[in-house]
């Protein structure tokens, strides 16, 4: 389990809820990511901060192909977890006794 699906597990668990996390991947184990997002995320708001973004863009022009590989591929990643989630509701609601009439 990841960090952030261990800090939701662990608050789920202690008020005795039942939980699950999906993930998606936009990268493959021998890519890096072009850039470090962490340090892009503006601390307040928990956005992007698009002017972070171009300054390290600039800054590191060689992250170029990297983000159009990444903005290539994470439609495809959407897509595919909209489809997960679409499939496992329409299951969870076909055999929840709360949602049947």
């Amino acid at each position: 389990v990841d960090m952030e699906a261990s800090s939701i597990a662990g608050v789920a668990s202690e008020n005795n809820l039942p939980w699950f996390a999906v993930k998606v991947i936009s990268d493959v184990c021998d890519q890096d990511m072009p850039l470090n997002f962490s340090e892009l995320v503006n601390g307040e708001s928990g956005q992007v901060d698009k002017v972070k973004v171009i300054t390290q863009v600039l800054l590191n022009p060689q992250s170029i192909p990297g983000l159009c590989r990444l903005a290539k591929d994470t439609p495809k990643v959407s897509l595919n977890l909209s489809k997960f989630l679409a499939f496992y509701l329409n299951k969870v609601v076909a055999i929840s006794p709360m949602v049947q009439n």
